[in-house]
């Protein structure tokens, strides 16, 4: 009895340790340039997921989401300063537009962009390009990959460029035709568990409770 009750503390620990490695690295872009003057933020939120960092390639999920009725688009949609050496995984990139709007397929498209500026935040090295305002995107999302190694948690998928920002977004305010402006998240963000991760981890010390309970019987 007690063999089985270790073997499942073993798995139960495990458990717990996945679900405390399942998170996501969200950052919200606060700060705006000298165009959104008078605009209030925050404008978007930045999401990065890190695969499990033993795979071999790894890869990283990324979305960005405009709020509080901003639109993104244009040159530098979403501009972001990525760690070590990475590829945008083809046929990842997916949007979705602001109510009301219909773009057409290929609107966004990444570009490698070493040493690429944005207007009042410094160089980034990634961005992920909408063809026009026209149609103004509530989301981006897209993959990278890296070699293994590359990432050690969903915060270390991104790095502080020039100007110690992380990444950046080109946005519309509601109601404006022509007016556009840059955003972007200081190097600071927070680490949110995933759902599935919260499960895991009440369920991995509710079984660890039983199995003290049961050592002590």
């Amino acid at each position: 009895m007690k063999r089985k009750c270790f073997l499942l503390a073993i798995v139960l620990a495990f458990s717990l340790l996945m679900a405390t490695n399942a998170s996501a690295y969200l950052l919200t872009l606060t700060d705006p340039n000298t165009d959104l003057s008078g605009y209030a933020g925050p404008y978007a939120q930045v999401n990065v997921v890190l695969s499990s960092p033993l795979n071999s390639p790894q890869t990283a999920t990324i979305t960005a989401t405009a709020l509080n009725g901003y639109g993104l688009g244009d040159g530098a949609a979403l501009a972001l300063n990525v760690n070590g050496t990475f590829s945008v995984v083809v046929g990842s990139i997916s949007y979705t537009p602001l109510p009301g709007y219909t773009p057409p397929t290929n609107y966004v498209t990444s570009e490698l962009w070493p040493n690429g500026h944005v207007d009042g935040f410094g160089y980034f090295n990634l961005a992920l390009n909408a063809k026009d305002f026209s149609d103004p995107l509530a989301t981006i999302s897209f993959t990278l990959t890296a070699a293994a190694g590359t990432w050690t948690n969903d915060q270390s998928v991104l790095t502080l460029n020039n100007k110690n920002y992380l990444a950046a977004a080109h946005v519309k305010p509601a109601g404006t035709n022509v007016l556009t402006g840059f955003a972007a998240g200081p190097g600071t963000g927070a680490v949110v568990p995933i759902s599935a991760a919260a499960w895991l981890l009440g369920s991995g010390l509710l079984g660890l409770v039983v199995i003290r309970r049961r050592f002590k019987k």
